[in-house]
Formats: C-alpha cells, structure tokens, sequence
C-alpha cells in the first residue's frame, strides 16, 4: 500500500489545497468537500474572469447564463461555507 503525504497547514492536516477561488477553485473545493475531504482554498481575492459581466462569457465551466460571475461566484462560496470549506486570502 503507498503511503498518501499528508499536508499540514495553520495546526490542522487537508486532504486537498485549491489554489484559486474563483468559480473553477470553488467548484473544484465544493466536489471535494462533498466528498467528504477536507480542503483549503487559497485566494488572492481577484479573478481575471471577474470583468466579465455573464457567467456564459466562461468556457468549460459551469453556469448560468443569466447569472453574472459576481453572483455565481458568491453563489459558490456560500455553498462552500455550508460544507465547512475556509476560504483563505493570500497575503
């Protein structure tokens, strides 16, 4: 059986580090978490999708297209709060 390396950060141990929090990083922390794993998501707090007005001016993710980036990406982050995901700011 091969050993999984574990990573420690901030006192607690993550199964998985997201790089990202833009719709792409939420998306990917929220399957993980749904999973049952625990993940941290690290953000610089600005997206280059951001200046898009509409969520469908983004290719190969989902969602709405009536839904802005803002709000789906807000949208995002609350479900990720309810599954306990922290999100984390870069400094």
């Amino acid at each position: 059986m091969r050993e999984i390396e574990q990573l420690s950060f901030d006192g607690r141990v993550w199964d998985a580090v997201v790089v990202g929090g833009g719709v792409a990083g939420i998306s990917a922390a929220l399957t993980l978490a749904r999973l049952r794993r625990s993940v941290l998501v690290i953000d610089a707090g600005e997206s280059p999708a951001a200046p898009d007005s509409d969520a469908f001016n983004m290719h190969g993710l989902l969602g709405r297209r009536t839904t802005s980036y803002t709000k789906l990406l807000r949208m995002g982050r609350e479900q990720a709060s309810r599954h306990k995901v922290p999100p984390l700011e870069a400094e």
